[in-house]
């Protein structure tokens, strides 16, 4: 069994106490992610996936870990490993917009984001996420 390696993040800012997630969606609605290059750490690829993606300078939360594994249908014999931290920024200073990788940017309340998220495991991490903001 093959495996791949990704890492990304479940970004968010808070909006009258509230948080906002970024949803990004190339063929379904999921967070920032993409592939560990050679010499990187996990946190290094998460930040620089959210940037690529959505043009945001984020804070890494790197207490808040989640993994998701799954099976490649594209290749066969192959499974992906997803580590998914929290990642905030401030509003204020920028707005997310999507890159050539990414066909549209949702920013979205917890309710209305998790109906968006297609794969049973990502509404999981956004429920785990949304407690951890919350506490």
């Amino acid at each position: 069994m093959n495996m791949e390696y990704s890492c990304g993040a479940v970004l968010y800012a808070l909006k009258n106490g509230s948080p906002r997630y970024v949803l990004v969606f190339d063929s379904h609605y999921g967070f920032p992610k993409g592939h560990i290059e050679p010499g990187e750490t996990k946190e290094q690829t998460a930040l620089r996936e959210i940037f690529e993606e959505t043009g945001i300078r984020a804070t890494l939360d790197t207490d808040f870990c989640e993994l998701d594994e799954y099976e490649l249908p594209s290749k066969p014999g192959t499974r992906k490993q997803v580590t998914f931290f929290l990642a905030s920024y401030d509003p204020a200073e920028a707005l997310p917009q999507p890159s050539n990788e990414i066909k549209r940017i949702r920013t979205v309340s917890y309710d209305e984001a998790l109906p968006l998220l297609w794969h049973p495991n990502l509404k999981e991490i956004l429920k785990k996420a949304d407690a951890y903001i919350q506490k």
